[in-house]
């Protein structure tokens, strides 16, 4: 199992509300999904933006994004009409989760 610190879950509660406001969120009871299949798409600076806004200064924002990159955040695809990546993240039970220091 994965454990994050209190940080990374501060951060994936936000993340977890980007998920929950997409579509993806309000159709997964008609395609019979659980919410840890839902994913959401963000671009870096939007990630950045989210925890900035709530606290992070942008270098503490990129760290912490940079810790989760493969456990919650990943590359996506790489979108020609705004020459950067798309990145997915994963909804994540945070009420199943061990959490360390």
């Amino acid at each position: 199992m994965t454990t994050f610190t209190k940080n990374q879950i501060e951060a994936i509660k936000l993340f977890n509300l980007h998920v929950e406001d997409s579509d993806f969120w309000a159709e997964k009871d008609c395609n019979d999904l659980q919410p840890t299949d839902i994913s959401e798409y963000i671009y870096m600076d939007e990630a950045i933006n989210l925890l900035n806004k709530n606290g992070w200064t942008v270098e503490s924002a990129e760290g912490t994004i940079g810790s989760l990159m493969g456990k919650v955040i990943y590359e996506y695809d790489y979108c020609l009409d705004r020459d950067k990546m798309v990145y997915a993240i994963d909804w994540i039970d945070l009420d199943n989760l061990k959490h360390s220091a």
